[in-house]
């Protein structure tokens, strides 16, 4: 994850516009901090699935023809979201739990701002 990225995605939590769900990236709800992340970085959702729409942003070739092709499921980062944004499964963890045992994004935002 760029400098940039980690910026844009913590002004994204913070700044109210994505209201917070838990156990999904994105429902009808709102969205959880890894959904607000794939959003912050230019890349989308559609029909639930996150995709790239023009961003730029290229995932290397080898990691992109593996089994898992998109960037992440219903509920987290696949292999190749963590890869792409330079999350560890680990971490991963630690956001998905903060996300869905609080009723805000603060927690998470320290988390990133401390540990990312």
């Amino acid at each position: 994850m760029t400098p940039k990225e980690k910026e844009d995605w913590i002004r994204n939590l913070e700044s109210g516009e994505y209201p917070k769900t838990a156990h999904y990236l994105h429902d009808s709800f709102g969205y959880c901090c890894l959904g607000v992340l794939i959003e912050s970085s230019g890349i989308g959702f559609n029909t639930g699935m996150p995709y790239y729409k023009g961003s730029g942003k290229e995932i290397d070739k080898p990691y992109y023809e593996s089994n898992n092709r998109n960037i992440a499921d219903t509920g987290a980062l696949s292999q190749v979201g963590l890869y792409h944004f330079g999350i560890s499964d680990e971490e991963q963890l630690a956001l998905m739990t903060l996300n869905d045992e609080n009723e805000t994004f603060k927690e998470v935002i320290e988390y990133i701002k401390e540990n990312l």
